[in-house]
């Protein structure tokens, strides 16, 4: 009989990220061999070539049930990720047996072992870890301003106990997950949520390693350093994950966020971590066939956008559980249009009063001229 893991490692992913997906639960792999892994995919359902580096794959559809169709429709690739964590954790809870679970991101990676996060799950029901540790120094950004509309915590690495107290506060998060108008882009998607933590899991452990969850908004406070080859520390401390936010495989050694400003310069040591991590993401990019995200488009081959998104949340209240507005004839209850006629629409009305708005702007300019 199979021994019974006592840790679960659970990510999740789209078919057009499972490089770094690999990358990240290999990285964990070599550092905490013992425990299980779990990848709960979003929208593989073909037949792929299978990666030496990838771990036991579920389908993530499962995972809401009938509604998933319409969340998928409902959120972009990144939100829905986010809105599938509770759920995922919970179920490799339930499929494993195991102790303890802990989530990470597909953009983290692992440089040494987790122990100090899994024995903070021995006294603690569910472990988090804030973006930063401390008061952010002066004219350093991002600083608390800029990140406090993320939320106090990441959710880039979570972990959890199977107990009741772990499963009563993942259940609630799922509850708060279940509906995406709850899920916006500006409050982190899921991350904001987390706020409720301290007050909802009495039992909550924060982890104040600096080496845990190392990213471009606590570069300031964290700085690292190459030891040796091929060893990475902060401070005096080794360098356990570092959370490759948003990274740029053409520009390794940027790392930069469009709508963050980060002033904290890009040492060396920081560039070698860069472009290291960008090897690996080519090397399993080897081992995988190139994809796109499958949920960027309708059944007749609309592509998504904003608008179509907007318009499906603006009704959410009004669609069955087992709604498919993926589907070119769906309709909305009570509709007599299909709802991509009713996209369509919208779009058009949305371009005609952009043509307005900038045939009045040089109306204008030209009176004032």
């Amino acid at each position: 009989m199979k021994k019974t893991a006592s840790v679960v490692a659970v990510g999740i992913a789209t078919r057009s990220h499972l490089a770094a997906a690999s990358v990240s639960m290999a990285s964990w792999h070599y550092h905490h061999s013992e425990s299980a892994r779990l990848l709960y995919v979003i929208d593989d359902d073909v037949s792929t070539r299978e990666s030496p580096l990838l771990p036991e794959r579920l389908p993530a559809q499962a995972l809401l049930g009938p509604r998933f169709r319409s969340t998928a429709y409902a959120l972009p690739a990144v939100g829905l990720c986010c809105a599938l964590k509770p759920y995922a954790m919970l179920d490799a809870l339930a499929r494993t047996g195991a102790e303890k679970v802990v989530y990470f991101d597909g953009d983290v990676a692992w440089y040494s072992s987790p122990d100090t996060l899994l024995t903070a799950l021995e006294p603690h029901s569910l472990v988090l870890t804030p973006h930063v540790l401390g008061p952010v120094k002066a004219d350093a950004l991002p600083d608390e301003t800029v990140i406090r509309p993320y939320g106090i915590w990441n959710a880039g690495i979570i972990g959890a106990r199977g107990d009741s107290a772990g499963r009563d506060f993942l259940h609630w998060w799922a509850g708060m997950m279940a509906d995406p108008r709850r899920l916006r882009a500006e409050t982190g998607w899921d991350q904001s949520w987390l706020d409720f933590a301290p007050v909802f899991a009495p039992s909550l452990g924060i982890l104040r390693d600096p080496g845990y969850n190392v990213a471009l908004w606590n570069l300031a406070e964290r700085p690292l350093a190459l030891a040796g080859d091929s060893s990475w520390t902060v401070g005096n401390q080794p360098l356990v994950s570092f959370h490759f936010s948003c990274f740029d495989e053409s520009a390794p050694d940027r790392f930069k966020r469009a709508h963050i400003t980060c002033t904290h310069p890009v040492s060396p040591s920081l560039a070698r971590l860069g472009f290291d991590y960008s090897s690996r993401l080519k090397q399993a990019r080897m081992h995988l066939p190139a994809t796109g995200y499958r949920f960027n488009f309708t059944s007749d081959g609309q592509s998504l956008g904003d608008m179509h998104r907007s318009l499906l949340l603006e009704n959410w209240g009004e669609l069955p559980p087992a709604s498919d507005p993926f589907a070119a004839a769906w309709r909305l209850p009570g509709h007599s249009l299909t709802f991509a006629d009713h996209a369509r629409a919208r779009i058009r009305r949305g371009k005609l009063a952009l043509t307005l708005k900038r045939a009045a702007r040089s109306l204008t300019a030209k009176v004032l001229g």
